[in-house]
């Protein structure tokens, strides 16, 4: 059992026998569905036989702990990036989150052979969650994946951008599926995404940046809404 809370531009470390684990959402929250909380180092533990650790602790077997940092900046171009996701906001001020049996998230995915990260965040808008991003669409830092034994080493984009045109909800060619739209006040998307601490400094980050960069509203937003 471990844990860890990173500071902004920090790596997670294990921590003593005893330490708080990372916040399990009750039943029915949402969570967030690209990475574990952020801020917190998790060991997975292989399931062998049927049985868990903490019944037959001689049947597991540890696999390298994943870290995930977050920095607020753009990724060093030595790092590959595996993944974009953005804070897509509506015209007045609320956020985009994606939602997917249950559990929030942000719109986005992988990229596709030749795709800078914002070619990669328009394409999966339009397939996720069938909205059109407007200007600017501006990079807002990058989550640093790796684990301990270094056979992991990524980089997870975070950008922020406006919708322009919100299109008919359609399933998601990759996966089949046609995923719930909910637009929230940016207040509200930390606590949906579920992501701690850090997760809450990106969306204040996020919204900050929608204000200073896009023009939009600081304060008085309708109230949550599915599209």
């Amino acid at each position: 059992m471990m844990s860890g809370k990173v500071a902004s531009g920090t790596t997670a470390v294990v921590g003593q026998a005893g330490a708080t684990r990372p916040p399990t959402p009750a039943a029915g929250r949402p969570s967030y569905r690209e990475s574990p909380p952020q801020g917190w180092a998790l060991t997975i533990r292989r399931r062998v036989g049927g049985q868990s650790s903490r019944r037959a602790r001689t049947h597991t077997e540890e696999v390298p702990i994943t870290r995930f940092t977050w920095h607020p900046k753009p990724a060093p171009a030595k790092l590959p990036v595996r993944q974009v996701y953005g804070f897509l906001f509506a015209a007045d001020g609320r956020l985009l989150l994606l939602v997917d049996r249950g559990r929030c998230s942000l719109p986005g995915g992988r990229p596709e052979p030749g795709e800078d990260a914002e070619t990669t965040l328009r394409r999966e808008a339009h397939e996720e969650v069938a909205v059109v991003l407007g200007q600017p669409v501006v990079p807002l830092g990058y989550q640093h994946v790796d684990d301990e034994d270094g056979s992991t080493c990524y980089a997870q984009v975070r950008m922020v951008g406006p919708i322009s045109a919100v299109l008919p909800a359609a399933p998601d060619p990759a996966t089949g599926r046609q995923y719930q739209r909910l637009l929230v006040p940016p207040a509200q998307a930390g606590a949906l995404l579920d992501w701690g601490e850090h997760g809450h400094r990106q969306v204040a980050a996020a919204t900050e940046a929608a204000v200073v960069i896009l023009g939009l509203p600081r304060d008085d937003f309708p109230n949550e809404e599915h599209i």
